[in-house]
């Protein structure tokens, strides 16, 4: 073999294995999003001084305006 083709060799599969490494990533990233997307709850914690009308342990509704 010349020494160009070997040169292309090298070359392709080290095109080849970054594209292997970077659709590997990707898949794992898209994994951990589909994750972190599907979770629909949301536990918040809030400290009132003062809230005459509601009972301890009560459950508080509130909407989010966009």
């Amino acid at each position: 073999m010349s020494k160009e083709t070997l040169h292309n060799i090298r070359l392709g599969i080290f095109v080849m294995a970054g594209i292997l490494l970077l659709i590997t990533g990707l898949y794992f990233h898209w994994e951990q999003y589909q994750h972190r997307s599907s979770v629909k709850t949301i536990t918040l914690y809030v400290y009132v001084s003062k809230c005459e009308r509601q009972k301890k342990g009560v459950n508080i509704r509130y909407a989010v305006l966009m």
